[in-house]
């Protein structure tokens, strides 16, 4: 089985200050808010480095941003990180992994009210991503509690973010 490494406290410090400092430069201030909601939901005594190296994958999101200058790839991003909020903190509790993924979402939804979206997007957002959660959970309660059905799960809430724009 493969594991992650281990990295020390001052590691993880200087990994999580590099992500936020490369979504703020290449991102802005949104991005760098959403990541760094979802990085403070994330922190407790035994945070495990693979929480941290899933949670840097949401870069790619930001990546192809840059890439492609498709501003609502921050939607995708947002899910990343909201299902990793749901997805570790559901080894504990359900209630408590969704309520921190509906927290990364609120701080989305606010941060789109502030660019000036309509109500009807809004909503439309908050529904599809509250949707994502929920079945980030469900599938996540029918696998087995490691790594890859973790990342598996991201990837496609993030790929059905994608997909809930076009609505």
């Amino acid at each position: 089985m493969i594991q992650a490494p281990r990295f020390s406290t001052a590691t993880q410090s200087v990994f999580v200050l590099c992500i936020l400092a490369t979504s703020l430069f290449f991102g802005g201030v949104a991005w760098a808010q959403v990541f760094l909601t979802a990085i403070v939901l994330q922190s407790r005594p035994e945070f495990r480095d693979e929480r941290l190296l899933l949670m840097a994958c949401s870069l790619i999101w930001l990546a192809i941003f840059r890439w492609m200058f498709v501003r609502q790839l921050f939607f995708p991003y947002t899910l990343h990180l909201a299902t990793c909020g749901v997805l570790f903190a559901s080894d504990f509790e359900i209630w408590r992994g969704y309520i921190r993924g509906m927290i990364v979402v609120a701080v989305f939804i606010a941060i789109r009210f502030l660019q000036g979206a309509t109500n009807r997007v809004v909503i439309i957002e908050l529904i599809v991503a509250a949707v994502i959660l929920a079945f980030a959970i469900g599938i996540y309660q029918l696998t087995p509690k490691n790594a890859a059905s973790r990342a598996i799960i991201v990837v496609l809430s993030s790929l059905a973010a994608v997909a809930g724009l076009a609505i």
